[in-house]
């Protein structure tokens, strides 16, 4: 009699599936790595950053990224058949907290981007101004 209801947990319903936090959490990751590919670019395009601006930016993202990867691990165990034996609350409280983890990841890779072609934008200006300078001192 118990066997059946714990079989039961283990299957993923309906309800379950089509939460809509479901997909609102793999498109957060899937928009973050998007704005991170084109930051990267246009940070390697624009030579405004020194080697070490580069890597720190490439080793913060990276590390924000794997965080994202890691909570679509989650959202994959708890969104399927036979990984968990789990009731549909707990399966969407966990999901809620998937999403929350992405939303904030999500605002911590935007943040980052800004912050490093602000950088890069002022690093160019600069450049520019003291070419500039140079130029008309002559």
């Amino acid at each position: 009699m118990h066997a059946g209801y714990f079989d039961s947990l283990k299957t993923v319903s309906s309800k379950v599936r089509n939460y809509s936090k479901i997909k609102a959490t793999i498109q957060l990751q899937q928009q973050m790595a998007n704005g991170h590919d084109k930051t990267a670019k246009t940070l390697a395009a624009g030579n405004a950053l020194t080697a070490a601006d580069l890597n720190g930016y490439n080793a913060i993202s990276t590390a924000i990224l794997q965080q994202s990867a890691n909570e679509l691990q989650e959202l994959q165990l708890v969104t399927t058949d036979g990984k968990l034996q789990m009731s549909d609350d707990q399966r969407i409280a966990r999901i809620d907290r998937c999403y929350a983890v992405m939303q904030h990841l999500y605002a911590q890779m935007q943040q980052l981007n800004f912050q490093t072609v602000s950088l890069a934008v002022q690093r160019s200006r600069e450049r520019k101004d003291r070419s500039e300078e140079r130029r008309v001192g002559k």
